[in-house]
């Protein structure tokens, strides 16, 4: 669990609120994924945080339908899931299930 936490951890950011973007075109995966992301994700404080060490939880979890790199499309992932609005329908569907 510790792993998975520190793995789901934006251990810098400063930022708030965080967003995790999920990749991936099989919807049972990218399901699962999801409802760990909203179960163990948090982004961690850091140092320089105002607050009181407080972890916050993701505002949101999607799904990457729109990266033009070669190297994701050519897995059939990001912009390249446009191609298959049935596939993108089923993993948001997953997504929300979950």
């Amino acid at each position: 669990q510790n792993l998975l936490h520190q793995l789901l951890s934006n251990s810098g950011s400063d930022e708030h609120p965080s967003v995790l973007q999920l990749g991936g075109r099989n919807p049972e995966i990218v399901g699962l994924a999801a409802a760990i992301g909203s179960v163990y994700g948090m982004v961690a404080p850091t140092v320089s945080d105002s607050n009181d060490g407080q972890a916050y939880p993701y505002v949101d979890i999607n799904l990457n339908c729109g990266c033009p790199s070669n190297a994701v499309g050519g897995r059939s992932g990001g912009c390249a899931l446009m191609k298959e609005p049935e596939t993108v329908a089923r993993c948001v569907e997953e997504m929300n299930e979950q």
